[in-house]
């Protein structure tokens, strides 16, 4: 079975400081894990407006 992360999940990893022990509380068992379209541009919308810089910027989507 695979994941899907909604906007709350992603805000909590990016403003973890332990992005591993969150990653592996949320998914312990390496499962694949989807990001909807929706979520992603939620993410980028209130990265854009907090100013977050490019060392925070968050969930580049692969090429």
């Amino acid at each position: 079975m695979h994941l899907l992360f909604d906007t709350n999940i992603l805000l909590a990893i990016v403003r973890s400081r332990n992005y591993a022990g969150v990653i592996n509380f949320l998914n312990p068992e390496n499962r694949l894990v989807y990001v909807s379209v929706a979520s992603e541009a939620e993410i980028k919308s209130i990265a854009k407006r907090s100013d977050w810089g490019q060392k925070q910027e968050p969930f580049e989507a692969p090429a």
